[in-house]
């Protein structure tokens, strides 16, 4: 029983982390894309 439930939660962990890097690297690039569109719009002020 006890391996097996230390099966589940391995299992558990890994699919949450798996989630995890997916979200992050959906959200990521959205989040920097914002950070250099608010850099360049600075930039286009300034001139």
């Amino acid at each position: 029983m006890s391996e097996l439930t230390l099966d589940i939660t391995t299992i558990s962990i890994s699919y949450a982390l798996f989630w995890l890097v997916i979200i992050i690297l959906i959200l990521y690039p959205k989040l920097s894309k914002r950070k250099v569109e608010r850099r360049l719009n600075r930039l286009n002020q300034n001139k």
